[in-house]
């Protein structure tokens, strides 16, 4: 089974592409950087931690992989005795075509995004449970995050700055998720 999930991975280039500063983050006025830091990670957590497997998503993967590997278990028999090497590499060419057609047919682009959604939603309601709220970075501190190493402690410093700023807070508020205007 891992060797066809990483079949899967294979053929979405770009999944794991590097993306741009977000342009929406959470802060919670005041917040000491350790509380901070616990909280956004406690949230990432629990979120990481959810059993996906009721989704739509997870069932799609399962249902390509059991399919890829009756594809590929029934190829890997040992040739028939007077099999050609030539009606061999043509068998090939019809498990990787097969193999393509069930991947294309679980739609992982759309099944990785639903599970992402569903892990961004649990972050979003764990941290307005712990009272955080939404705000919009500027263009500057956007450029200024983009300049910073993910990961860097210079980062998590420099947001926290921004997230803990009242006024920031205060002028650059967004709707939390579920509370817009409908």
């Amino acid at each position: 089974m891992r060797l066809t999930i990483i079949a899967i991975a294979i053929a979405l280039p770009g999944v794991a592409a590097a993306a741009p500063a977000p342009a929406l983050s959470w802060g919670k006025p005041r917040v000491s950087l350790a509380t901070y830091r616990a909280e956004a990670i406690g949230c990432g957590m629990r979120a990481y931690y959810t059993d996906v497997s009721d989704t739509k998503a997870a069932q799609s993967f399962v249902e390509g992989t059991r399919r890829i590997d009756a594809t590929l278990g029934a190829s890997s028999a040992t040739p028939l005795p007077g099999v050609s090497s030539a009606q061999a590499a043509q068998d090939a060419i019809g498990n990787y075509t097969t193999v393509q057609q069930i991947v294309h047919s679980v739609h992982p682009e759309e099944g990785f995004q639903e599970i992402k959604d569903l892990q961004g939603s649990l972050v979003a309601k764990c941290l307005i449970d712990h009272g955080y709220h939404r705000f919009h970075l500027t263009d500057a501190q956007r450029k200024r995050l983009e300049k910073l190493k993910v990961g860097s402690e210079e980062r998590h410093a420099y947001l926290h700055k921004l997230a803990s700023d009242p006024e920031i807070l205060s002028t650059q508020a967004e709707p939390d998720p579920g509370t817009a205007a409908q």
